[in-house]
């Protein structure tokens, strides 16, 4: 019987068959954004969702709208059609139901590519994790397994890629996730004092 996944937007939260999960963001580390004004980093979240709003639409209706970044974009997939493959997905949440359970949704998942939105591309190192998570999760749930993982990201002259893809990452994220239940087993102990934790 397939597990029932689901995701609590208010709390940012999933639940396989009603236990919380985490998600491929929360077993990775986080990137520190300590030194940026809080203000900046809420206006660079709005106009990340705004996009990401945007190219959901695109990829539903298929249709540019008229909207010059989508037509951009959609020049930009057609061009790379080889590379990408066919579309699959949008915004479809996958969990991982094996000893350490996680759950994403990647932003668009094609035949020969996982790919990732962004208003400027991170540390390519990190990329890579949050790429091999989602990566994961399309093999288990019977995807092509891809060496494409693209950002995909707005310069001054269009849309552009980079694949992130690294060869090490996926024995990292391992740990990660072990890191992680390992890490709320040891609170859960703590915060019982030692008494019924399991």
């Amino acid at each position: 019987m397939k597990s029932k996944l689901i995701f609590d937007k208010a709390t940012h939260t999933y639940y396989l068959d009603g236990v919380e999960i985490p998600s491929v963001t929360q077993v990775i580390p986080r990137p520190d954004f300590s030194f940026v004004n809080p203000d900046v980093l809420e206006t660079a979240r709005i106009e990340g969702n705004k996009m990401h709003g945007k190219i959901e639409t695109y990829f539903e209706y298929q249709d540019t709208f008229d909207d010059p970044d989508l037509i951009d974009l959609d020049r930009l997939l057609k061009y790379n059609k080889e590379l990408i493959g066919d579309f699959v997905c949008s915004e479809k949440m996958f969990s991982y139901d094996g000893k350490y359970p996680f759950a994403g949704t990647p932003d668009t998942v094609f035949t020969k590519a996982i790919i990732d939105f962004k208003r400027t591309p991170p540390d390519k190192s990190m990329a890579a994790l949050q790429f091999t998570g989602y990566n994961k999760l399309c093999l288990f749930n019977q995807m092509e397994y891809t060496e494409n993982w693209l950002l995909c990201y707005q310069t001054k002259t269009g849309w552009r890629f980079k694949n992130v893809f690294n060869g090490f990452s996926g024995k990292i994220f391992e740990k990660c996730l072990e890191k992680y239940y390992h890490e709320k087993e040891i609170n859960l102990y703590l915060n019982n004092k030692g008494k019924n934790y399991v």
